[in-house]
């Protein structure tokens, strides 16, 4: 049953990108992508590219914590530099093409297992009608990081995104937009770093094994517009989850609704606020699935224009590789505050709440028969940000950041200290 469910569900990109094209080739009028990837402002002309070159410099500091949850603390100096370049390849007023790549290599000082490089690579090509936008888009994401807020190994992460719809705009006030995506999840242990007392290669291949899988299916979203500076938002996706590991079995379907606001830049309050529900049925009866809230919200509000309130909330679920636990729920909450003190000059203080819930209770000792317990992590991250903008595109800044996990699992609680300068050029 598993092999052929896979089977049903995967369809190379190629395919994907072949099938667009011939959508493509039927005539149609130009009109107007609102995809900030297409712009062709701020971009140079090389050949039949428009190219719009930029240079991100992150993370570059001190880490009290890089080995975060090895249990073994390390400090370290940091630099992560990614250059990139955003290209649109007009083809007639029929068709564009985008390319989108950023490459990112992060050095340590005095860890030298864990310099790596990162890359984003994400490709669209979209064909006009008149109220029509048909797409084929792809996106692969490469790197070395923590796949998830449960996990401290720093393993490969291969992300490969897929998708192929359509863009219905009947009137400037709305839109509704249909597509079958697919999302391939791949990781690679490699050669985590060495930890006293752990079998690290058995633990990151684990990982790995667990967490592949392949997610597809349908999703359609609307948006019209209620008042001048106001948009209502709706959407629904559905699919299936094809896990490459089959002890357990971890197959599900998830599907989800949310509808929200969407409020418009150009006013005092931007950003959007989204609430709905998700149900996720694994298809193995002795695992335990999710139904009920998940949100989606990022607000900021100008206040007498001199300083921005932001708000950000954010549940769901992201899937787990602890004991029975299929997933865990994610409940975020962040508020920030930024004063500007001139037109270049602003300090930004900011609070970032995190509750990491499991559903079912984990065996922290087979060995001893059941010591079952529950977890739950309390993740508090607190930043102080001084920001100078040189330009329209073009700010640097310093952060202070302190980060602390505070578990059930008393050998779980974790703090770190970060100081990093932020450099970034973007067209």
């Amino acid at each position: 049953m598993k092999t052929s469910t896979a089977i049903r569900l995967r369809i190379p990109g190629a395919i994907l990108l072949t099938v667009a094209l011939l959508l493509l080739a039927q005539p149609s009028g130009a009109a107007e992508d609102p995809d900030p990837d297409f712009s062709l402002e701020q971009t140079v002309k090389a050949g039949p590219f428009h190219l719009a070159p930029f240079l991100v410099i992150k993370d570059f500091g001190y880490d009290s914590n890089v080995k975060l949850g090895t249990f073994v603390e390390s400090a370290d100096f940091t630099l992560t530099v990614g250059p990139g370049a955003r290209a649109v390849l007009p083809l007639g007023r029929a068709a564009a093409l985008s390319v989108w790549d950023e490459m990112d290599f992060a050095l340590f000082a005095h860890d030298a297992d864990l310099t790596h490089v990162n890359n984003s690579l994400r490709v669209k090509l979209h064909g006009y009608g008149r109220d029509l936008i048909l797409f084929a888009e792809g996106q692969r994401d490469w790197y070395r990081e923590r796949p998830s807020n449960e996990i401290d190994y720093r393993i490969r992460t291969i992300a490969t995104k897929d998708r192929l719809g359509a863009t219905w705009r009947p009137a400037s006030r709305g839109s509704v937009q249909i597509y079958y995506g697919q999302s391939d999840y791949h990781y690679d242990a490699g050669n985590p770093e060495d930890v006293p007392g752990l079998d690290t290669d058995v633990i990151s291949q684990s990982i790995a094994e667990t967490l592949e899988r392949l997610e597809s299916g349908v999703g359609l979203e609307g948006r019209l517009k209620i008042r001048p500076r106001t948009t209502l938002l709706v959407e629904t996706r559905g699919g299936w989850i094809d896990f490459e590991s089959e002890v357990p079995q971890r197959d599900s379907t998830s599907v989800g609704m949310m509808a929200g606001l969407e409020f418009d830049p150009a006013g005092a309050l931007r950003g959007f606020v989204k609430l709905g529900r998700k149900h996720l049925a694994p298809e193995n009866d002795t695992i335990d699935g999710y139904s009920g809230l998940i949100a989606d919200s990022n607000l900021s509000l100008r206040i007498l224009d001199r300083g921005d309130l932001r708000l950000g909330y954010r549940r769901n679920t992201e899937f787990s590789i602890l004991g029975d636990n299929l997933f865990f729920v994610v409940d975020e909450t962040g508020l920030s505050w930024e004063h500007f003190i001139n037109g270049r000059f602003s300090i930004e203080m900011g609070r970032r709440l995190m509750l990491i819930d499991y559903p079912i209770d984990i065996d922290i000792d087979p060995t001893q028969g059941e010591d079952l317990r529950h977890r739950a992590d309390d993740i508090t991250h607190d930043t102080a940000t001084i920001r100078y903008r040189m330009g329209p595109e073009m700010k640097v800044g310093l952060t202070l950041g302190r980060w602390r996990r505070n578990s059930s699992f008393n050998w779980q609680d974790y703090d770190r200290t970060t100081v990093t300068m932020l450099m970034e050029y973007v067209p």
